[in-house]
């Protein structure tokens, strides 16, 4: 999916929060995103910066305060930005993010995960310091518990760039048809079988080698004899 087939998507879909989106679509919209915002800001700057004034007010607080004052519309402007970029990116942004949480067979709660685990390491270093001694090994717990809102943020980053699921998953059916299916795990680490499972999984593997016996290893032995 490409750049402004993304875009469209995310917009046709605002509302949706049911399905799921692959990977390129949620990319490709957290870009134009960026470009928006970007833009914004700049279009903001060079409005203000368009006044002489406001050049001269950069270096004094109280002229700063003065200007802001009498230019009250570039807080109206401000205000006009902050709400459109609210309605036309985070709306999208938000629906789209859960989707694309569904494409990996999460759910949209997951989104979550990096503020529960800030504020549970809050907790934990607010308890935890106020029942310690000052000491080494309590300033490294200290460290530790502030490293976990860290390493959450960063596997929610890897999630959000994880494939989706290959086929349907409870979420929806796959939105890339022709995904490529992973490889098979290894002998080595696929699950035990069990019961009948077990016993057909037997069978099969002695019809494969009865077969290859009779279409490989007979012949070479019978030949030698024929001659």
């Amino acid at each position: 999916m490409g750049f402004f087939a993304a875009i469209g998507s995310a917009y046709a879909n605002v509302f949706d929060a049911t399905g799921r989106a692959r990977r390129s679509e949620f990319w490709w919209f957290f870009l134009f995103q960026v470009l928006v915002s970007f833009a914004a800001q700049i279009g903001l700057g060079i409005y203000a910066i368009g006044d002489p004034a406001a050049l001269v007010a950069l270096s004094d607080k109280e002229m700063m305060e003065l200007w802001l004052t009498q230019n009250s519309d570039l807080a109206w402007i401000a205000g006009y930005l902050f709400a459109g970029q609210l309605l036309f990116l985070w709306v999208p942004n938000l629906t789209l993010t859960i989707r694309r949480l569904h494409d990996t067979n999460r759910s949209g709660w997951f989104m979550f995960m990096p503020l529960v685990a800030l504020i549970l390491s809050i907790l934990g270093m607010f308890f935890f310091a106020a029942g310690a001694a000052v000491s080494r090994g309590a300033i490294a717990i200290v460290i530790a518990f502030a490293l976990i809102p860290l390493a959450a943020s960063i596997w929610y980053f890897v999630v959000l760039c994880l494939p989706g699921t290959h086929g349907g998953n409870r979420f929806g059916p796959d939105p890339i048809p022709d995904r490529r299916a992973p490889p098979p795990a290894h002998p080595a680490f696929a699950p035990k079988l069990t019961g009948a499972d077990a016993r057909a999984f037997e069978a099969m593997r002695k019809r494969e080698a009865q077969d290859y016996y009779r279409s490989k290893v007979l012949p070479s032995i019978q030949r030698p004899e024929a001659q």
